[in-house]
């Protein structure tokens, strides 16, 4: 089977309370309507605070969310991450497969806590993000399929691995195999000679993409603002 798009990410499964009031946020000093990461402790006192069953729970993460997305329009999508050997890990590759995603994420005999995201949802219908990442925080070169990788026309990358140092490992290994792709222009002349990032240095320009190049199905993200890019 070859897919329209591989991805790499995050694996959390969301874990919605809805009608959360300001006052709790308030008592639990938590910050409306950002994400925050929290470690374990943090995350479970939470849980325990809010004391009954979350409205929903899903499988979640930037780049599964688009996996799922692009499945429901009737593409073909595979999904590399991480998850542990326990409920939420078992949930989470079942909601996958389901959702109509390949993966080959293992989920038994894997030591590690699977990563959650609590979503707080008030009643002006604003959401705040609590999220520990647990095993996935380990994502590595390990969950790289290499051989359905290279099934793949496009790979798509979840930034927040970067912040991750087997994350880094793992999408630099992703970027190689995609560089010997020939074309968009040579990848845009490998993103104008790259640079490592940190905006380029404060950019002024490369926005990379306009049109559709045979596209059937482009997922296109956000613009950058008034101060990103002067």
């Amino acid at each position: 089977m070859h897919y329209d798009v591989f991805g790499l990410g995050n694996a959390l499964v969301d874990v919605v309370y809805h009608d959360v009031t300001q006052l709790f946020l308030k008592e639990h000093d938590i910050d409306k309507g950002v994400m925050t990461l929290l470690d374990h402790n943090r995350f479970n006192l939470l849980l325990d605070a809010l004391g009954s069953k979350p409205s929903i729970q899903s499988g979640g993460g930037s780049a599964a969310n688009s996996m799922i997305a692009l499945a429901q329009l009737g593409g073909s999508a595979f999904y590399a991450c991480r998850v542990g050997d326990d409920p939420a890990g078992h949930f989470y590759r079942k909601d996958l497969l389901e959702s109509g995603v390949a993966t080959s994420v293992i989920d038994q005999g894997r030591i590690g806590e699977t990563g959650r995201c609590l979503v707080m949802v008030t009643p002006d219908a604003d959401r705040t993000l609590n999220t520990y990442l647990g095993i996935t925080s380990e994502f590595s070169l390990s969950d790289v399929p290499e051989s359905e990788l290279k099934k793949a026309r496009y790979i798509y990358l979840e930034g927040y691995l970067l912040a991750q140092k087997g994350g880094v490992v793992a999408v630099g290994n992703a970027c190689q195999l995609a560089g010997e792709a020939k074309n968009l222009d040579e990848l845009k002349q490998a993103l104008e000679k790259f640079d490592g990032c940190p905006l380029k240095k404060t950019a002024t320009n490369l926005v990379f993409g306009d049109g559709a190049e045979d596209a059937k199905v482009v997922f296109i993200g956000e613009g950058p603002g008034a101060e990103e890019d002067r």
